[in-house]
């Protein structure tokens, strides 16, 4: 039996979207988002934690289209986004080695990709946006 609560598969999807639109409609009263804005490690994170999703899922797996309104000044473009595989390790104690990653040595890199692909948007970590907070355990704005 597999331990990954996988979004690609139907049936976890539904689950997931079932508790969307419950946190959406208020039907889920210890859940608050302002504006209805719901980011998705809410919903994964009521899912494990309220429904015991945890006991049976050691991993989380989805695939979420990367800032989809970053394209649309570019020409020629034969699909409107890039998709990302996540993947959400909710059992640490399942890795062996943990250590952070050092992303900074390659800036001019990123940027330079960020650039080709986005030229007419200024990389990310730039601007603000909405964030959700763990520790806190609320969703905030920065």
């Amino acid at each position: 039996m597999t331990r990954v609560f996988d979004l690609r598969q139907t049936e976890h999807y539904a689950v997931f979207q079932r508790i969307l639109d419950r946190i959406v409609s208020n039907s889920i009263p210890d859940t608050k988002i302002p504006d209805g804005k719901v980011p998705d490690g809410v919903v994964i994170n009521y899912i494990f934690k309220k429904m015991d999703y945890g006991k049976r899922f050691d991993i989380v797996c989805g695939i979420f289209k990367f800032n989809e309104s970053y394209f649309s000044g570019i020409q020629n473009l034969k699909s409107n986004f890039i998709v990302q595989t996540q993947y959400c390790v909710k059992k640490i104690d399942l890795l062996e080695k943990r250590e952070e990653y050092d992303y900074t040595y390659d800036s001019e890199g990123f940027i330079g990709i960020w650039k080709t692909l986005f030229p007419n948007t200024p990389p990310i970590g730039i601007e603000q946006k909405n964030m959700y907070s763990p520790r806190k355990g609320v969703y905030y704005e920065s």
